[in-house]
């Protein structure tokens, strides 16, 4: 009888754990030193685990209390100017910042710590609290979003709090990490709890978003944030940690006590911290863990396969992630096409379309469909690859409308609750491709137009024109970060191009010509484009930055479809007849997953 082995020419291992993908997936948590005073909704700042500070904070009372840490314990040190809970906390052990919180009504404040004291500084502009939304150093700082819900993004320069984009989805408890020019803000109190940001210097693109939900969490990332943080505990008391590669998020070993509330600090990825916060049966948390990497960690390799002798179960490791699949989603309420999506796989709003000139609104959280009482001031349709901003803050313009016949230049915004009308278009027209969002947004040309025009959230202006007037062309991105392609002029199109807020580039063509088709995308490096008038309708492309290259087909071709989200997870609802109230989701499978084999 033929063997595994024998046909293989290698043997399954037993092992009692499963080898990890990487190192910090076999990194654990280890109790630390305790906290003087246990309590939650604190600031932190840090560059390792035996240089770090706690301060702020709530004991059923908010508190001025700074604590230090040596990597053993804990001493207690000056205390802030006002006792505040809620706030952001960023920098050293000897050089820190705590920006906003709540000191009984929302604050403005800036205090700095020099390594034995606090001074007051210069004040934000916009009084909040509720998050961990600072990052940076003293002198070179970020802080965004926050409670009441405000997306409000402010720099400072070590003089000056300067505002600037704000965030895609305004959000509070969530956490950040990173520089001035490559920040990132993760998780959070707005549904679904999991969106992910990328902050470059200017604007903020929305990236591959978190597992699990994850509001009133910790974490730990520093100046290189972008391509390593750690997402840590969170609300309502959860032990879950993540941890983000770059391109994705991966669950690694749980903490020992699960709580939320707990602070974001400098502190990089392999010296991180979990420091006070809630745990289930009592408010206030004085534990402190830490985050080690073992010097010995079985790693996974490709092809691997083993017996896993605790789940008796056999496993085998995959490394790579293969181009994307598409899968079933929701059925929407109605049938539609032509309508515009914005938003998310797993938090979008769908609006406009045919038949009729729809002004309903449905809502989708990447399960099901609802109705929203809210309807559009200007039924319309051809916005299918125009739709900007999240499920709370949406932007649709342009389009083509029967009552009153033609091209439209109306654009509208929604807020969640309902659509209210905007300043228009300089020039109506229809099939225009949209990128960015609610207040920094990119309208591409349609209607036979090589016009382009970008948003501010109350003015449109004129940017440099693209290198061909098209129409029904599919586009997407971000303001100084998008991509357009296909369309038709006389006929079908191949032609791609980029832009970078200043400037248009030329690239390679895609490989089918068409037009009409959804889009996801993040910037002009990546993106996704499906369906169209041309068949096979279904045929999927992916964009790398360099090339086009086909993908996995859609299970059902059409035209007209609604489409949003990134390359990697993008969203296909409706489309044109018969298909009209399917929705697909585009999924590109993560590496480094580990399989579990079943008889079937």
């Amino acid at each position: 009888m033929a063997t595994y082995s024998g046909i293989k020419g290698f043997t399954i291992q037993s092992l009692a754990t499963d080898p990890v993908a990487n190192t910090i997936a076999g990194g654990t948590w280890a109790s630390g030193g305790n906290l003087n005073t246990a309590r939650n909704a604190g600031g932190g700042a840090g560059s390792s685990q035996s240089a770090s500070l706690f301060f702020g904070g709530t004991t059923g009372s908010n508190s001025a209390l700074t604590e230090s840490y040596n990597g053993t314990a804990w001493t207690e040190v000056g205390d802030l100017p006002a006792a505040t809970t809620f706030a952001g906390g960023t920098g050293t052990q000897t050089a820190a910042a705590q920006v906003a919180g709540d000191t009984g009504s929302d604050s403005t404040q800036h205090n700095v710590w020099n390594g034995s004291s606090w001074a007051a500084s210069t004040a934000i502009n916009t009084a909040r609290r509720g998050n961990n939304g600072l990052f940076g150093i003293t002198t070179a700082m970020v802080f965004t979003s926050g409670y009441p819900p405000t997306g409000a993004t402010e720099v400072w320069n070590g003089s000056t709090w300067t505002e600037v984009n704000n965030i895609n989805t305004a959000r509070w408890a969530f956490s950040s990490g990173g520089t001035t020019t490559a920040g990132i803000a993760f998780g959070g109190e707005v549904s679904p709890n999991r969106q992910n940001e990328y902050w470059d210097g200017t604007c903020w693109t929305e990236m591959g978003d978190l597992n699990s939900p994850a509001g009133e969490i910790g974490g730990s990332g520093g100046p290189g944030a972008q391509t390593s943080v750690l997402r840590i505990g969170g609300g309502p008391s959860v032990a879950i940690c993540e941890y983000w590669d770059g391109s994705t998020w991966t669950e690694i070993n749980d903490l020992s006590t699960a709580r939320a509330q707990m602070p974001t600090t400098n502190n990089a990825v392999p010296t991180a911290l979990a420091i006070g916060g809630g745990q289930p049966g009592s408010p206030y948390n004085n534990n402190t863990e830490e985050f080690s990497i073992p010097s010995a960690i079985s790693l996974a390799q490709e092809g691997q396969v083993w017996y896993n002798t605790t789940s008796t179960v056999l496993k085998g490791f995959k490394k790579t992630s293969g181009t994307g699949v598409w899968a079933s989603g929701g059925t929407m309420p109605v049938n539609l096409y032509g309508g515009g999506y914005c938003g998310t796989q797993t938090a979008g709003l769908y609006s406009g379309g045919l038949p009729g000139e729809s002004t309903a609104t449905y809502l989708y959280d990447g399960t099901a469909w609802t109705t929203s009482p809210a309807v559009m001031n200007q039924g319309r349709h051809y916005l299918g690859s125009t739709g900007c901003g999240t499920q709370t803050t949406g932007l649709l313009f342009g389009g083509e409308a029967t009552v009153p016949p033609g091209n439209s230049a109306d654009v509208e915004e929604f807020n969640g609750t309902s659509w209210s009308e905007q300043n228009n278009l300089s020039t109506a027209r229809n099939a225009v491709a949209g990128a960015g969002t609610q207040t920094a947004a990119l309208a591409m040309t349609g209607g036979d137009s090589t016009i382009c025009q970008t948003y501010d959230g109350t003015s449109w202006a004129l940017t440099t024109a693209a290198p061909q007037a098209k129409n029904y062309a599919v586009g997407g991105g971000s303001q100084d970060s998008a991509f357009l392609a296909a369309g038709y002029v006389g006929g079908n199109l191949t032609s791609s191009d980029t832009f970078d807020g200043t400037s248009w580039t030329e690239t390679s063509a895609i490989n089918t010509a068409r037009l009409d088709m959804g889009r996801g995308c993040a910037d002009n490096t990546s993106a996704v484009i499906f369906g169209g008038n041309q068949a096979p309708r279904a045929q999927t492309e992916s964009w790398n930055g360099t090339a086009w290259t086909s993908v996995g087909n859609m299970g059902t071709g059409r035209s007209s479809p609604g489409g949003d989200g990134t390359s990697i997870a993008a969203i296909a609802a409706g489309g044109n007849p018969p298909n009209s109230g399917l929705t697909e989701e585009w999924v590109v499978p993560q590496p480094n997953e580990i399989k579990t084999f079943t008889s079937s």
